[in-house]
């Protein structure tokens, strides 16, 4: 049966959008987690100082909200969302604040994924920032809304 045999019934939500979301929110996650090892790293080679703290609290925060938020995505789960926006505001934050951080030692601070990469500092910034832009924009999306809105049918409806 389509929803054309049914007068006012709205199309089924496609999940392009959360989908992707979802996607991206994993990886993300799963950077930040990446981003706390080497903060982790960099603590125990005698890296210290508050921003170190702040990085790593940041790193864990964004990893465990993007994580859970993307799965939350891929299971119409309507907490996914939120938590998926939530990450990527931390994200940006950690983003600006290592941005901060390249300003303030011209390009070298305490070891950061950047440096272990081999990338300079403003790479990893672009790197960082606009994969969590994009997640933003597409979890705030009306499509993922509707995606993650959606009910599943109870039961399927009997042929006549």
């Amino acid at each position: 049966m389509t929803n054309q045999q049914f007068p006012g019934a709205s199309p089924r939500p496609g999940g392009g959008t959360a989908i992707t979301a979802g996607v991206l929110a994993i990886l993300g996650g799963l950077w930040y987690l990446i981003s706390l090892g080497a903060a982790i790293v960099g603590m125990a080679v005698g890296a210290t100082g508050i921003f170190v703290i702040i990085f790593s609290a940041l790193c864990a925060v964004a990893a465990i909200c993007l994580v859970t938020g993307g799965i939350g995505l891929f299971l119409k789960k309507p907490a996914g969302r939120p938590s998926t926006i939530l990450g990527c505001a931390f994200a940006l934050v950690q983003c600006a604040m290592s941005g901060t951080l390249v300003l303030i030692a011209d390009g070298v601070t305490f070891v950061e994924t950047s440096e272990v990469a081999g990338i300079s500092g403003w790479a990893a910034l672009v790197i960082t920032a606009i994969p969590a832009i994009v997640t933003l924009v597409l979890a705030l999306a009306k499509s993922t809304v509707r995606w993650v809105g959606q009910a599943e049918p109870a039961s399927p409806l009997p042929q006549p």
